[in-house]
């Protein structure tokens, strides 16, 4: 796979620093995803505003085109899970969660386990830091 880089949307002003941020989690191999709040109550309005250059590493697929969509369009398969409720309430609320190990599928992503955690982010934004799960 080429060198990604990372990708953001509607976060311009951010870049250098997202630059840099996408550079030391690279070297933690921590792929980082951050959903911006349009509803403090609709779980389904978590648009993807960046997914760093280890994201897509650690996923096997380039995820700038999965980058300024909802939730359900960028990850179809979390569609009737907790997880968009629990992004939603960690970015509403402040309060980090982590997932555990969460499984995930989708017609681009083979199945893979990842360690996931979230945590608020100022802007009405949740941040997203996952890993590929070691194996038991």
């Amino acid at each position: 796979m080429a060198q990604a880089m990372p990708s953001y949307y509607e976060v311009p002003e951010y870049g250098a620093i997202l630059t840099l941020l996408d550079a030391v989690l690279s070297e933690l191999n921590l792929g980082l995803l951050i959903y911006r709040l349009e509803s403090d109550d609709d779980p389904e309005r978590l648009k993807l505003i960046y997914a760093n250059a280890e994201a897509s590493r650690c996923t096997g697929v380039a995820l700038d085109g999965r980058v300024g969509k909802y939730i359900g369009e960028a990850f179809p398969a979390l569609a009737g899970t907790d997880v968009p409720a629990t992004y939603l309430r960690v970015g509403r609320d402040g309060a980090a969660a982590h997932l555990g190990n969460v499984r995930y599928r989708d017609h681009e992503l083979a199945e893979r386990t990842y360690s996931v955690r979230s945590f608020p982010m100022p802007m009405r934004c949740v941040g997203v830091l996952f890993e590929r799960a070691a194996r038991p």
